[in-house]
């Protein structure tokens, strides 16, 4: 979400951004900001595990005539 909102395009913008963002640190939770490296990892492993199973869900419950792109 802050990634979103901010409008940030790379990994490495969002690690410099969280380093300078103290107060969004603080809301979300972290000590230190990952590496770049580890957001991109983490970014594969949702888009492996939720977003394939969610666009499956959306499949099913629209009808089969309607496409869905994401």
């Amino acid at each position: 979400m802050y990634q979103a909102y901010y409008r940030i395009h790379s990994f490495r913008e969002l690690e410099w951004k969280l380093n300078q963002d103290h107060w969004a640190r603080r809301c979300i939770g972290l000590d230190e900001v990952p590496d770049y490296s580890t957001f991109c990892r983490r970014a594969k492993q949702i888009e492996e595990g939720l977003y394939a199973p969610l666009y499956e869900e959306l499949l099913f419950e629209l009808e089969p005539k309607t496409r869905v792109c994401y």
